[in-house]
């Protein structure tokens, strides 16, 4: 059996698929592992250039490769490849990042064994823009990962991340998150990983991130990124309710998820969370808040006056760079 699976999921990813392979086949390990290729009916190039790879690579028999007749989605098609996993190890790299340290999975498994109080590791990355013509190391402190610090923020970025596969098997007894209706498939992991053992973050640079328009977490649609934020409060409300919070993190988490939304909350006009937004700033006493929001609530109704406000509003917005819209 391999010590590691790498699993790489992969959609639409011509242009990245060839260097996220590489990083992975150039590992140099004492031990065995595979990669686990799984590419959700790419309309592009992918499977071509992933066939290619394996039809020359002198390492293609690292390489498990399935090709999904059907698009599945990204949360199930993770789901699926990490339900594919045999080996004491998962690591995973996406198939539009790539790892830049050929020592990342040695350094990672020989910390696991010699640990077994830790159940996952992850480490330090580097951000690569669009059109990846700037670079950068992250500098946020990611060395606390206990669930608290979690909840508050995540720090753990998916590619820099290897754990115990018979934990996660726990994990997916416990939570069933194919029964979720969960954006982040991530999230849930690290937060039940921090619940049930220790996280360690390795301060090494090992991966780079590449930061892509049109991704949930970065997207110019406002309807997807709104998805994507209410997800993110689904999950940290269930690990609150289910495995131990306190009113301060319900309160954080709802005010976190409401300057993050605000923008498009009141840009698509949802009343609901526009009522729902009003409530909390209430409970809250923010008063001159409370006042701002109520006149997009009262003229909710009258769509042309209400764009006239929004523009005003977004123009304000935009001068006190409050988001990256």
């Amino acid at each position: 059996m391999n010590r590691v699976t790498v699993i790489m999921i992969t959609y639409s990813h011509e242009a990245y698929i060839q260097k996220a392979i590489e990083g992975v086949l150039t590992q140099n390990c004492d031990f065995d592992f595979e990669l686990l290729i799984s590419n959700d009916c790419s309309p592009d190039k992918t499977d071509e250039i992933v066939k290619e790879i394996i039809s020359t690579s002198t390492k293609s028999h690292l390489i498990n490769y399935y090709n999904h007749s059907l698009n599945l989605g990204m949360i199930k098609n993770f789901n699926w490849a990490l339900g594919k996993a045999n080996s004491k190890y998962i690591a995973i790299c996406d198939g539009d990042d790539y790892w830049i340290d050929p020592m990342k999975l040695q350094k990672q498994v020989s910390f696991l064994e010699s640990n077994p109080n830790y159940g996952l590791i992850h480490t330090q990355y580097g951000r690569s823009y669009f059109p990846y013509n700037s670079f950068e190391i992250s500098r946020i402190n990611r060395s606390d990962n206990s669930f608290n610090s979690l909840i508050a923020n995540n720090p753990i970025i998916t590619s820099t991340v290897c754990f115990r596969q018979d934990l996660y098997k726990d994990y997916v007894l416990e939570i069933e998150p194919a029964d979720k209706d969960w954006v982040a498939c991530d999230t849930p992991i690290w937060l039940w990983f921090a619940k049930k053992s220790n996280i360690y973050f390795l301060d090494n640079l090992t991966t780079v991130n590449h930061i892509i328009p049109g991704s949930a977490s970065n997207t110019n649609s406002s309807k997807q990124y709104l998805n994507f934020i209410k997800s993110r409060l689904s999950i940290r409300e269930y690990f609150i309710k289910n495995y131990g919070g306190n009113p301060n993190q319900v309160s954080f988490i709802y005010n976190d998820f409401y300057v993050d939304g605000e923008y498009h909350i009141l840009k698509l006009r949802e009343f609901k969370l526009i009522e729902s937004y009003l409530e909390h700033l209430r409970r809250n006493r923010r008063v001159i808040k409370y006042i701002y929001i109520s006149n997009f609530y009262r003229f909710y109704k009258f769509e042309f006056l209400y764009k006239f406000l929004f523009i005003f509003y977004r123009i304000f917005h935009r001068i006190n760079n409050s988001s990256k819209y």
